[in-house]
């Protein structure tokens, strides 16, 4: 995390010098970094639970393969049956 990603935009620092009061202002520059921390720990936490979510994922199709592959056993042992009868 850079210091430089929790910074305000010129843009945005600009429109605050239009909010007189300097206690505002902070609030409101203060409420901006804020948020943009929150901003910054969402990819942080997306990129710490990307890998588990493709292992989830993976596992998960890994076990809908397995139970195909059971299925279509099954299936070929009931259609067995139907021909030696």
């Amino acid at each position: 995390m850079g210091g430089t990603a929790l910074k305000l935009t010129k843009e945005q620092e600009s429109l605050l010098k239009f909010v007189p009061s300097v206690e505002v202002r902070k609030m409101i520059r203060s409420r901006i970094k804020t948020l943009l921390h929150d901003i910054q720990k969402t990819y942080k936490l997306k990129d710490n639970f990307g890998w588990q979510m493709e292992k989830t994922r993976g596992k998960a199709r890994r076990e809908i393969n397995l139970i195909e592959q059971q299925l279509i056993n099954n299936y070929s042992i009931q259609q067995s049956k139907k021909e030696q009868n």
